[in-house]
């Protein structure tokens, strides 16, 4: 497979990210970091089309189709979510990330969280994670477009006084 990998990476350009399969139901932690880091909530994400033959996982597709991704309160257990907002304002702080973010995991059958995915411009439109998690706050969706404006203002009147957050 390393060859493979190679060989892919030499014919697109870029280099190959593989991930390891994890069986599991996907969260997502939406996270806005100011001066400290806020979790605005947590989805579980699922595919439209149901599960698949050999298991219940996202697919490439389903990003790619309108509707393909859908968004529920997560079916897990409380204790688990609080380790994914507790895991997740760990990555934030560490990698330093501010404004909204979004850290994504695979809930393995023993209850652990594994880091799938750390998005640092997370989604916007009505069908996005952010758009759910926020609805369920009652956030008016009307309003998503100043928060975002807010803080990316934030972030560049911060780097006008030095890059400071």
């Amino acid at each position: 497979m390393l060859e493979a990998i190679k060989k892919l990476a030499a014919e697109i350009g870029q280099p190959v990210c593989v991930q390891e399969f994890i069986e599991g139901p996907e969260v997502y932690c939406l996270l806005l970091a100011e001066k400290q880091i806020h979790s605005l909530g947590v989805a579980e994400v699922y595919a439209s089309r149901g599960p698949k033959k050999d298991g219940d996982y996202l697919e490439f597709k389903d990003h790619c189709l309108t509707g393909g991704m859908l968004y529920r309160p997560p079916t897990v257990a409380a204790g688990v979510i609080e380790d994914v907002v507790k895991h997740s304002k760990h990555v934030n702080h560490v990698l330093e990330m501010s404004g909204l973010t979004r850290i994504d995991y695979r809930i393995q059958d023993d209850g652990t969280p594994a880091v799938i995915d750390i998005a640092d411009n997370p989604g916007t439109s009505p069908a996005s994670a952010l758009a759910y998690i926020l609805q369920q706050s009652d956030f008016p969706m009307a309003d998503i477009d100043l928060l975002i404006l807010g803080v990316g203002l934030r972030d560049v009147r911060c780097l006008d006084q030095g890059g400071q957050n």
